[in-house]
């Protein structure tokens, strides 16, 4: 079984949770209901009764004196958090044996979001997403997008500075300032340490945090963390204040897909000596995200390839060390081998 299986993956922002209603997701080809008890504390079950496989996500939350349950849309049996089934209205004398319960996953909530793992056992942490010490941080979550491409494709481009000037010209880049430094790439094999970190490079950019801002151009230095297969943060210090942004991926397809890649994105957004309000810096991410989207859409094939055909120029190395990095830990959903 392949490395992603056995990792925590964002599949739902907290705030779009509520505590009285089931929500549908979806993770690595297993469809999954998301649900809170009484105590807010999520779950994570598969989207299908064990008693006739209708979706549990057409249901109900119930509240009742024993506790909060997942009530099915069809016959009404009713599950706890631990996914026993505690009710059948049917028969409400019964006790549902063990065997009658609906299939639970390893289910985080942090920084945010929930987390969800596919396998039982053996499974890594939440990825952490560290911010600068001693800060008073904005925060906010910019999305979710659905994207039509695989996850590495997604973190790849992010990775990637050599396009600002042609794809981000006005604001992270201008056609005019397209040559970049040649800058440091560490590989680690620590499970403990980010996967691999560019840690410190220059971009001269003429609207660097906020659409509108007067073009008067700066240089912005960045720090990069390949914190996960499908996970990468960014920390971006310029003349006015200090951005971090964690670009979270949630992979639809399994391996089975071929290039028909879905990819479910979220922006984790920090901020420190910037005057914007989280609204006003998710509205950025999103314009920024924007003008990206209609490119990475249209790279085939849609998963990344580990090896040949594609090629590398001088400032591709951070993109050629994550992909060593996903071929080494085998990861196999959104890459050609």
């Amino acid at each position: 079984m392949t490395a992603e299986r056995f990792l925590f993956h964002p599949v739902s922002a907290s705030v779009d949770l509520p505590a009285g209603s089931p929500v549908a997701a979806r993770l690595l080809g297993a469809a999954l209901v998301l649900w809170r008890d009484e105590l807010g504390t999520a779950h994570a079950f598969a989207d299908q009764c064990p008693h006739r496989g209708a979706a549990l996500s057409l249901g109900k939350v119930v509240q009742l004196r024993g506790g909060a349950r997942l009530q099915c849309a069809y016959h009404g049996w009713q599950f706890d958090g631990t996914a026993l089934c505690q009710h059948v209205p049917s028969q409400p004398q019964w006790s549902p044996p063990a065997s009658h319960c609906a299939r639970a996953f390893r289910c985080v909530e942090s920084q945010g979001m929930v987390w969800v793992c596919l396998q039982p056992a053996a499974a890594s942490e939440v990825p952490q997403l560290k911010l600068d010490a001693g800060c008073k941080w904005v925060h906010a979550i910019s999305g979710p997008y659905a994207v039509q491409t695989s996850a590495p494709r997604l973190v790849e481009n992010f990775l990637d500075m050599t396009h600002f000037g042609f794809v981000h010209d006005g604001f992270l880049g201008d056609v005019g300032h397209t040559q970049l430094d040649a800058y440091d790439v560490q590989e680690n094999t620590d499970s403990e340490l980010p996967a691999i970190v560019v840690p410190d490079c220059a971009v001269w950019q003429p609207n660097a945090f906020e659409a509108g801002a007067e073009a008067s151009g700066q240089l912005v230095r960045y720090r990069y963390e390949v914190i996960a297969p499908y996970s990468v943060t960014l920390s971006k210090l310029g003349e006015q204040g200090r951005l971090f942004i964690a670009m979270l991926n949630c992979p639809l397809n399994d391996h089975s897909a071929g290039d028909a890649q879905q990819t479910k994105t979220w922006f984790w957004i920090a901020a420190s000596g910037l005057n914007q309000t989280p609204a006003q810096l998710a509205a950025f991410q999103d314009l920024i995200f924007a003008q990206d989207l209609s490119v990475v859409e249209s790279q085939t094939p849609k998963r990344l390839p580990l090896g040949a055909p594609e090629v590398h120029g001088p400032l591709d190395r951070v993109s050629a060390a994550y992909r060593r990095y996903l071929k080494r830990i085998t990861v196999s959903v959104g890459v050609v081998q």
